[in-house]
Formats: C-alpha cells, structure tokens, sequence
C-alpha cells in the first residue's frame, strides 16, 4: 500500500527513478489524478483539484509521468474530456478540450516536457510534437499519422496509417511486424515497446488480447501461452523488464451460449464487459512468460490480489492496483536487496 493518512490511493499508475507515483485516490465521490512523493507525500494534481466543490469535473486520471513529477493527465467532465500537464505543486495547464481545435489528443510526455499526439482537421489527423512552449512541430510522416511515445532521447513513435514508424528527427523507419492497431502502452529511452493487440480467433470468433514487448534489435516477442490465455503488456523500463496482467479467455461454448440465450444483446450492437477480467492477475513478462507477482511477494501482504501491474522503473519497484477485503487499493512492490557476496 501507498503510505498516506489522508487519502485511500486506488490505483498506482506510474512511477519514476526518484520514487514518485502517480495514479489516483478517492476524493468525496470523485477518483483524481495524484502524486505521491516519498518526501513530500500525497499532491492532488488536475483541474479537480481547484474546483473540487463543483460537479463540472467527474473525475481525473494520470496517463504519463516523468522524471521531473509532472503528469500528463486527462479529466472526464460534463462537456466531454479535458488533457493537462500537471505539475509536482498541483498546478496544472489544459492542454485541449474535446472538440477543440491545437492540441487533439495528447498521449506521452518525456523529462523535458515534450508532448507527442496528433492534431486533427475534418478530413485527416496529423503526428506532432509540442515542445515545452507549447508549440506543435509535425513529424516526417504523412497524413492520417499519430505519434504515441515520446522517450528522453527526443525519439518518437507511432502510427503512419497502419504502420509503426519510429522518428530520430528526420530519419524514419517503419516496422511492420508490430500488428496493425497495436496499443502501445509504453515507449522506453532504449526503444523498447510494451503495448498489446485484439485478434478474432475460433469458429465462432472472439476477440483475444495478447501483450507484447518489441525493441530494433530484438524484434517482436508476443505472449508465449496467447493460444490459452489473455495478457496485456502494461509497462517495461530501460533495461526490457516489463510487467501487466494475464486473465482468461471466454470458452467457445460460453460464447456461443451467450449468443443464443441473450440474442437482445448482440441485436442492440451492446458488447457487455468481458467477465473473464474479474479473474485477472498481475505478472512480471521475461521472455514472453508471465510470472504471477503474487509468487514473488516473500512476506505477509494484505493483498487479497494484485490484479494489474501498470509499470515498473529502472530499479525494478512495480505499482499497480489490486484488492483488499474488496475494495480496490494500489500497491508498490519493491524488489528484493541483492547480496552482494
């Protein structure tokens, strides 16, 4: 658990090489984005935090978080979602709003306060690259382009149609064997990958997701028990450790009994929840295998379960979010002091 006498952290979304985590804690009914410094303690950071006694912010959550502590965050309000840059204090800039025009969608952030996302127009969306001023450069690549991951070296990631590019400046490469549509859900200093894809697979066809790690010089390694399970790649540092979740995969026979039986459902073009994520598990990914964390936990945890491993920094802690007595409650897992003998 998060050590904090105020609020209840419910998720652990990031964490840096000084320790600090961003994620979110209970806030009257609201879930808001914070940062947790082991110095300083718990900040709310976002717009929630200057105009919590109003309903016009639902909730705010952190995507991002770099060396220096700020976050890149979205909130939820009644006019749609909102992007920020928050700072280590609480402050924070709104970065766009939906339907806006500049910013469109901000995804990554590095240590020097670069945003990679895109900006769209009525026929076409558009790679770029805002700078600490806040001005937006384009990227190399052509049009219908996005930019997902910005690392510390000022190398960039992301999709040109339905191809990963990586952009060093004016030099772009493009990698066909990361699956079209790929979420990538980190982008490391090494160029490591971490993300996850969705295949229909089976007589009946239903959507499996499988995580995966790529890096240039290793290439693609996908889940190596995809065929038995669902997984997700959640986050890997500069060194490939890399950390997210497993859960099950809906038998073909459940399928199809709620095809028959819930016909309304699939009529009304409604996809309910995929039940099989109650059963998910946090793990640590090495060479494609998942090793449940719950293994590696030596002493007596108050976890009832660790359900998801969101990231992990260069010196191997993990935070993510789990369960105790029900409810949800983030958690830090340090790894074991190597002897040095």
């Amino acid at each position: 658990m998060i050590p904090d006498k105020e609020y209840r952290w419910l998720s652990a979304k990031a964490i840096n090489n000084s320790g600090q985590i961003a994620g979110t804690v209970q806030l009257r009914k609201w879930e808001v984005c914070a940062l947790w410094d082991p110095e300083k303690e718990t900040t709310l950071v976002g717009p929630i935090r200057d105009k919590w006694g109003s309903d016009e912010f639902f909730a705010t959550y952190p995507e991002k978080l770099n060396e220096r502590g700020q976050i890149l965050g979205h909130g939820s309000i009644i006019k749609g979602t909102v992007s920020f840059l928050g700072q280590p204090d609480g402050t924070y800039r709104e970065l766009s709003t939906s339907g806006s025009t500049g910013i469109n969608r901000a995804i990554d952030l590095n240590t020097d306060g670069r945003v990679s996302g895109f900006i769209s127009s009525s026929s076409s969306y558009s790679a770029v690259v805002w700078d600490a001023s806040y001005r937006y450069h384009r990227l190399p690549v052509k049009n219908n382009s996005y930019a997902v991951g910005v690392n510390d070296k000022d190398i960039v990631c992301g999709w040109e149609n339905s191809a990963f590019f990586i952009c060093d400046g004016t030099d772009v490469s493009r990698h066909t064997e990361i699956p079209s549509g790929a979420h990538v859900s980190e982008f490391s200093d090494s160029s490591y990958v971490s993300g996850f894809f969705t295949e229909k697979r089976g007589f009946i066809p239903i959507e499996i997701t499988s995580g995966f790690v790529w890096s240039p010089t290793h290439g693609i390694a996908i889940d190596s028990a995809s065929m038995e399970r669902q997984s997700l790649v959640l986050g890997i540092n500069d060194i490939g450790e890399a950390v997210g979740a497993i859960y099950p995969i809906a038998s073909t026979f459940s399928r199809l009994r709620d095809l028959l039986w819930n016909r309304e459902v699939v009529w009304i073009g409604y996809t309910p929840p995929d039940p099989q994520l109650e059963f998910a598990e946090a793990v640590l990914w090495e060479n494609g295998e998942a090793i449940p964390l719950k293994d590696l936990v030596i002493n007596d945890s108050p976890f009832d379960r660790l359900i998801f491993a969101n990231d992990i920094n260069d010196h191997g802690t993990i935070v993510g979010e789990g369960e105790v007595n029900g409810k949800r409650e983030a958690f830090v897992l340090e790894p074991l002091p190597v002897d040095d003998e």
